[in-house]
């Protein structure tokens, strides 16, 4: 219910090549606020987060600095190609998270031609910086929660608990592009309540960033 009742005002279209047709959609959930000149210091929660308690349960509820937050919505028929997104190195220590709210058997996640069997209410760590691609042939929208944060201990505690070892063992891991920034101020502009948070980004060079 949660996600039924964001609005379709709240969604952005992603255009990507390797997206066919165009069928993926994002609410951010997080935005970035300036601290130093020239520099994004932190994101932090928009009101479409703040006004929903489910949302902000998960947010508060998974440990370590996010860095992102945000739904992702897949269109019946929706097709992402094989690819790799931007990485960081072992140094910045991002985990990349996948949470399926809405989802169904015909919606296919491949990671390196495994096939991963993600189920709803199910919490996923994903290193998208492997060849992966989407195939959603269900009858309903695909809706996953994604997250960006850093690993901590307790994410180190829960990857043994769970038998996942050391995620950073593969190599590197999805890291936060200026271009996801861009897109999301584009797409949180002229939203009820996020004046406050975007009339002083600056979306400039920042060392924290990459725009590949």
């Amino acid at each position: 219910q949660a996600i039924s009742a964001i609005p379709p005002s709240a969604y952005n279209e992603v255009r990507t090549t390797h997206i066919t047709p165009v069928g993926l959609w994002r609410a951010y959930l997080m935005a970035p606020e300036r601290g130093a000149p020239g520099t994004l210091l932190r994101m932090v929660p928009t009101p479409l987060l703040l006004e929903s308690p489910y949302l902000k349960e998960i947010f508060d509820t998974l440990p370590g600095e996010k860095e992102l937050f945000r739904v992702h919505t897949l269109k019946p028929g929706t097709k992402i190609q094989p690819h790799t997104d931007a990485r960081g190195d072992r140094k910045q220590q991002l985990l990349r998270i996948h949470i399926p709210v809405e989802t169904d058997a015909e919606s296919n996640f491949e990671l390196e031609g495994e096939l991963i069997p993600m189920q709803a209410g199910e919490c996923w760590f994903v290193d998208v910086g492997k060849m992966h691609q989407v195939r959603h042939d269900g009858r309903k929208d695909r809706s996953h929660l994604v997250l960006d944060c850093r690993y901590n201990e307790e994410w180190a505690r829960i990857f043994v608990e769970y038998g996942g070892g050391d995620p950073f063992a593969g190599g590197q891991l999805s890291r936060l592009k200026l271009a996801d920034l861009e897109q999301m101020r584009d797409a949180l502009e002229g939203m009820e309540g996020t004046a406050e948070v975007l009339q002083e980004v600056d979306f400039g060079s920042s060392s924290t960033l990459t725009d590949q």
